[in-house]
């Protein structure tokens, strides 16, 4: 009777370690087939929103686009605010718009980190951090509108509502503006770069102020 028992006991373990490593494993556990814009189609899908400058070139986005590399996190450093790249035009101009409360390590990071990645891209680029000084319930909704409200009222027809603690690792992906919005964000590394289900839009998404404003009529 009690080697029965122990040989079911056994049994079940070995059946719950079998559902984990599938649970975990399983190939279509993730959503891994979404629409998504090809690499040689990211340039004729970028809204290029920044005021034309006659007087000189305009940056160059191809090879960014094309040989798409990690940005090394060692070198990182802070230019605070607003920048525009100089010696050409750039094409590309974005508000970023981070709510916030209490995280100043993120904080941190994220702003060393996102003023070399986006000077690396050449865009002319805005960050506005909406920070949440109540003790009320974090709301982010209500932050990203003030932010976005703020921005369009600066000129700025391109919005990316950006979470504070994602960073993105690869030059290609351009912080700008498509004809959609667009989740910048579907391949995170704690879902193991994988889509955890087709629904999900946040963390950080580009949106042009046009299409922002008739959503939200801020």
């Amino acid at each position: 009777m009690e080697n029965s028992l122990s040989e079911k006991l056994e049994a079940s373990r070995q059946a719950r370690l079998v559902i984990i490593i599938v649970a975990v494993y399983f190939p279509t556990r993730h959503a891994r087939h979404y629409s998504y814009i090809k690499v040689e189609n990211v340039a004729s899908e970028i809204e290029w929103n920044a005021p034309a400058e006659p007087r000189s070139k305009n940056c160059s986005y191809e090879n960014l686009i094309l040989n798409n590399v990690d940005i090394d996190i060692r070198s990182i450093y802070d230019y605070r605010g607003e920048h525009k790249p100089k010696g050409c035009a750039p094409l590309i101009k974005t508000a970023l718009i981070v709510p916030y409360r209490n995280r100043a390590t993120h904080l941190e990071i994220f702003l060393n980190y996102m003023h070399h990645f986006l000077q690396n891209q050449r865009i002319h680029y805005q960050i506005f951090i909406v920070d949440q000084n109540d003790t009320l319930p974090f709301n982010r909704a209500k932050m990203l509108n003030y932010g976005a409200k703020v921005a369009i009222e600066m000129d700025y027809s391109c919005l990316i509502l950006h979470d504070v603690d994602l960073i993105p690792i690869n030059t290609g992906n351009i912080y700008g503006c498509s004809k959609m919005p667009r989740h910048m964000s579907s391949s995170l590394d704690t879902f193991r770069y994988n889509l955890p289900y087709l629904t999900l839009f946040g963390g950080a998404v580009a949106i042009l102020s046009s299409q922002y404003k008739r959503v939200n009529d801020v």
